[in-house]
């Protein structure tokens, strides 16, 4: 409203009226200046105030003068009138700035660094809430849940973005609902409707079948564990390799099936499992004798033989104590679903092989064998 006259009043009721012969401007004894209000201090308590708006209403409250700084407050008249739910204020003492709501809370501040703060009052990560530096970091810290919600709607697409200077250098987005990962055509899908990680071309999100390597042949991965089986050259049953063991073994002769009782001075069986092939080595020697054992003499194998194991023979150059007879060649042989194998002679002149009993092996005497054979195995 225009100011009109300045009427008597203000000599005894401090103010300026307006055209209607009402207060419009209030200054108090403190010197506080109220527009639309007889009670210039009533939003806030500090001197030297601004008051625009009356008191139980709506209102602004400008108050400087403070050593700490300045504040423009905001009243409510729905908070108690007296009372103000919004705040703008500078702190000379730390030289930051606040901005609150809700009767005064402090919900955001701009500190001497001009960092902006919301929801807490210092830099750093070990308490909750958002912060923005002046040197571009932005961190975010909340107790118990997650710390950033990123949303694409409608479409496939990048949703993250990774630049070094003006080029791309990687992106998190989404196809078909799943996540995916990578730079430009080097990328990986996770599709929980499969339980698989496929690679993709992070463009567009396509697969892209047999076009990606896990590391080189100078910048290798350590170990892989996988609890069933790998493909190797191609996807069929026959492909799949899922079996791989080493290990040792404890070889021992055998006669008529039952342990000889040999004192062995050595005793040793190694093997490699790859897949149904097994490779063993064994080493038996002793100096004393067969035991008190008698019939047909086995030595065992850490796995049975396969039940479609083909037949073979092999000859055996290394060994000690053990008569095959003349023209005639130790030999192994492993019979189908069998855990042992099966001494031989074999007839240099085209004749039946003849399995070996007790009688071939040296009662009293060194007894020394070793061999290598690969076998199949079922297991």
């Amino acid at each position: 409203m225009a100011l009109t006259q300045v009427p008597i009043e203000l000599s005894s009721t401090p103010g300026i009226v307006d055209n209607s012969n009402a207060t419009a401007i209030t200054i108090d004894s403190s010197e506080n200046v109220g527009i639309g209000s007889s009670s210039p201090s009533s939003y806030h308590a500090p001197a030297d105030n601004l008051v625009i708006g009356s008191s139980g209403d709506n209102g602004l409250t400008i108050t400087s003068g403070t050593s700490s700084g300045g504040t423009i407050c905001f009243a409510d008249g729905t908070s108690g009138g007296a009372q103000y739910a919004g705040f703008i204020d500078y702190q000379h003492n730390g030289n930051y700035m606040r901005f609150g709501t809700n009767l005064g809370v402090e919900a955001m501040r701009i500190d001497s660094s001009q960092n902006l703060l919301v929801g807490k009052t210092a830099t750093g990560t070990t308490t909750a809430g958002s912060q923005l530096n002046a040197d571009g970091l932005l961190t975010a810290t909340r107790d118990g849940n997650y710390a950033s919600i990123l949303t694409r709607l409608n479409s496939d697409g990048d949703i993250l973005l990774f630049r070094k200077d003006s080029s791309t250098a990687g992106s998190i987005g989404v196809k078909n609902s799943d996540l995916t990962v990578g730079t430009g055509d080097t990328g990986l899908r996770f599709t929980d409707s499969t339980n698989q990680i496929w690679a993709v071309d992070t463009t567009d999100g396509s697969s892209r079948d047999a076009a990606v390597d896990l590391g080189n042949s100078t910048v290798r991965f350590k170990d892989l564990y996988l609890s069933g089986g790998a493909y190797l050259g191609g996807t069929g049953s026959a492909n799949k390799l899922d079996d791989y063991e080493e290990g040792t073994f404890t070889p021992d002769l055998s006669f008529g099936g039952v342990s000889a009782g040999v004192s062995w001075n050595v005793q040793a069986g190694r093997y490699t499992k790859i897949g149904n092939l097994v490779t063993v080595s064994v080493y038996l020697y002793e100096n004393t004798g067969r035991g008190s054992q008698t019939g047909n003499a086995t030595v065992n194998l850490p796995f049975n033989a396969s039940g479609s194991q083909p037949d073979f023979w092999l000859p055996i150059s290394s060994r000690s104590g053990i008569a095959a007879g003349s023209n005639k060649t130790l030999t192994l042989y492993a019979p189908q679903n069998a855990g042992f194998f099966r001494f031989y002679a074999g007839d240099n002149s085209g004749g039946n092989n003849t399995q070996l009993t007790h009688t071939a092996f040296s009662a009293s005497g060194v007894f020394e064998v070793s061999f290598t054979v690969t076998y199949r195995t079922d297991s």
